[in-house]
C-alpha cells in the first residue's frame, strides 16, 4: 500500500497541536518547521522546534467512519476507547500505553476518531 506521509506534532512546550508540519529534518540537530499563519507562508516565515520539544503523530494512510485522517495517537471512540500506535511494523490500537494489548487487525473505516492523547487524554480513563 502506498500512502502520503505527512505529520502532525504536539509541542509540549505550548500545548498545542502543529498541523501541517512542513519540513521534517533528521541530521544531527533534528528539527521539524512549520507556518503558524497562512501570511508565513505567502512570506516563507517557517518557525521551527527540535525534534525533543515535540511528539510527531504521522498519519497512518486511512480515514475513520467520517472520512476524518488518521493520526499516531488519535483515539477511536467506537466501542471501548483505544488510541492508535505504531508496534512491529504496523499501526494498530492499544488501550493505554501500559497495556500489553495490541491490535493491527483493524477495519480503520468503522473507527470514530474523537480526540487524541495529547489533547484529550481524559477520553482514555475509564
Amino acid at each position: 500500500m502506498n500512502r502520503e506521509i505527512k505529520y502532525q506534532a504536539w509541542y509540549k512546550k505550548e500545548n498545542r497541536m502543529i498541523y501541517p508540519v512542513i519540513q521534517l529534518h533528521l541530521d544531527n540537530m533534528p528539527f521539524i518547521g512549520w507556518y503558524e499563519t497562512v501570511q508565513d507562508a505567502v512570506e516563507g516565515k517557517l518557525t521551527t522546534a527540535f525534534l525533543d520539544e515535540v511528539e510527531l503523530r504521522e498519519y497512518i494512510g486511512r480515514k475513520d467512519k467520517n472520512g476524518k485522517e488518521i493520526y499516531e495517537g488519535d483515539i477511536d471512540g467506537s466501542d471501548e476507547p483505544m488510541f492508535v500506535a505504531y508496534e512491529d511494523g504496523s499501526f494498530g490500537l492499544k488501550y493505554s500505553e501500559k497495556s500489553d494489548y495490541f491490535n493491527s487487525c483493524i477495519s480503520w473505516d468503522r473507527c470514530e476518531i474523537i480526540g487524541n492523547i495529547y489533547e484529550n487524554p481524559d477520553l482514555l480513563e475509564g
